[in-house]
């Protein structure tokens, strides 16, 4: 630019920026001067179509009459090439040939006619577009727009009315997307996978808060519940029952005993296991009188009358005869002997013994009894 605010051109791809495919948009000519630069400027008959860009050509302001060759004909300009666009090519063919070549066809505005000195005769070349029109003085050809008659006589519009009117103001948004598919893709992915797994959670904890509202217990241990009668206990009441698990009142290979005191006021131990795997059922099993134990008066009776029979036990075998009367039933008086009544008593009481390690098996009782025998 210089001082008097003009653009000057200190640098160029293209020596003739003419040969540019499309620079000036169709049905236009394009004039380079190595002073004034690059011109383009619109076919007579045709007017610009957009007056900011040059890119869109000319339009006609006429139309071509189909399967009327008298009504058109042809105006020449000189040293004037368009490249492309060729209908079809006819080498060696009079100047009358080619001009009735492009009147016959309907889709035919011009056709060139150059000579060329190699061969040394004329070729013709009908166009269907007019594009990349240049008019040069080395350019050895001329070529022949297809007007109607009456616009032969169109005076040429000067080519200062065809300048561009630019405004300064004038911006242009160039809308790009700069998405990366892969990233894209790993998004989705990622919010899926994540769209899944909070979903799984909720339902997870919606399941367990129900769960623990309304606990469902397993089909075997109702029907332990129904056989025992005995009633269902939380772990929460068995920590209030034994005062957090305080007074330890015996200890076996199964877990550990504890003093309780349930909501009625009754004291009763309470067991707790130490490994998770076993059942209730095998702990029904362990409690005195097995499955056939229950909350009746008779179960306390029972366990009065263990107690007292251990009792007996320990005061010696000097009163074995009236601990022996004291617990036999008054109807079998004199009907048993009192040496294997005493054996029977003591091979019942380890039977009910509370540590289940501490119960003879099946064959230690047999042993024990044909031992007597013996």
């Amino acid at each position: 630019m210089n001082g008097s605010w003009d653009w000057v051109v200190t640098w160029q791809a293209f020596s003739d920026p003419c040969r540019i495919h499309g620079i000036c948009g169709p049905n236009s000519l394009c004039s380079y001067y190595p002073v004034s630069g690059r011109r383009c400027s619109c076919l007579q008959g045709f007017n610009l179509k957009d007056q900011t860009d040059w890119s869109y050509g000319c339009e006609p302001e006429f139309r071509i009459p189909c399967n009327h060759t008298d009504e058109t004909s042809f105006v020449q300009l000189a040293h004037t090439e368009f490249y492309g666009s060729d209908i079809f090519f006819r080498p060696n063919v009079t100047f009358q040939f080619c001009q009735e070549q492009c009147l016959n066809r309907c889709d035919c505005n011009g056709f060139q006619y150059k000579f060329d000195e190699g061969s040394g005769y004329y070729n013709c070349y009908p166009k269907y577009l007019l594009m990349n029109g240049h008019q040069s003085p080395n350019f050895v050809g001329d070529f022949y727009l297809r007007l109607p008659k009456a616009g032969l006589f169109y005076s040429k519009i000067p080519d200062e009315e065809f300048k561009l009117q630019c405004s300064a103001n004038l911006t242009k948004q160039i809308i790009r997307t700069y998405e990366n598919k892969t990233v894209k893709l790993l998004l989705w992915f990622a919010t899926t996978v994540g769209g899944i797994e909070v979903t799984c959670v909720l339902l997870v904890w919606l399941f367990l808060l129900r769960t623990s509202k309304h606990p469902n217990p397993d089909p075997a241990s109702q029907g332990y519940l129904l056989t025992t009668k005995f009633k269902r206990f939380t772990f929460d009441d068995l920590r209030k029952a034994t005062r957090g698990f305080k007074e330890v009142i015996g200890r076996g290979a199964g877990g550990t005993v504890y003093k309780g005191v349930l909501p009625d006021q009754r004291v009763a131990a309470i067991k707790q296991l130490d490994e998770a795997n076993q059942g209730e059922a095998e702990f029904l099993a362990e409690s005195p009188g097995g499955m056939h134990a229950s909350d009746s008066g008779e179960t306390r009776e029972h366990k009065r009358l263990v107690t007292l029979v251990k009792e007996y036990i320990n005061i010696g075998t000097a009163t074995r005869k009236s601990w022996i009367e004291e617990i036999i039933d008054p109807m079998m008086s004199g009907k048993y002997d009192k040496v294997k009544m005493e054996l029977l008593v003591k091979v019942a009481l380890q039977c009910v013994a509370e540590d289940r390690d501490e119960r003879p098996s099946m064959k230690q009782v047999v042993e024990m009894l044909i031992g007597h025998e013996d």
